[in-house]
């Protein structure tokens, strides 16, 4: 009888010690793959969108001075693209830039007041629609 109870006593205590190995390994294994995705999330509208917003917010739309619009926003870290009638004729954009402006500038329904901010694959954009 005490060679049955030795042999269970044993197994008993490697499957409760395996059981924890396993929960601590499982543990390591969730909070990596977490951390991972949350590194590369989309960062939410920050303060500075809210003053690319605002930046935006006050211009005039009789000003042209699209230099001047671009330094001040490039101050908060953003670039300036002016279209009229889908033809560019004003941008700072890169080309990836370009690229992401289209496919975001598709799905977006711009306010007749006020502006809007689109989120996509880490990029933040902050337009408004001036006039027609």
């Amino acid at each position: 009888m005490g060679m049955r109870r030795r042999i269970f006593l044993f197994y008993t205590l490697s499957l409760v010690l395996s059981l924890v190995v396993l929960l601590g390994v499982s543990s390591l294994v969730v909070q990596g793959v977490s951390r991972f995705y949350q590194e590369r999330a989309v960062p939410a509208a920050d303060e500075r969108s809210a003053q690319a917003q605002e930046i935006l917010g006050q211009w005039s739309e009789s000003d042209r001075d699209w230099r001047t619009l671009d330094r001040e926003l490039d101050r908060q870290g953003y670039q300036l693209l002016v279209e009229f009638n889908g033809r560019p004729l004003y941008s700072s954009l890169d080309q990836f830039q370009e690229e992401v402006y289209r496919r975001l500038s598709g799905r977006a329904a711009w306010p007749e007041e006020g502006t809007l901010v689109l989120q996509d694959q880490g990029m933040v954009m902050v337009g408004r629609r001036c006039g027609a």
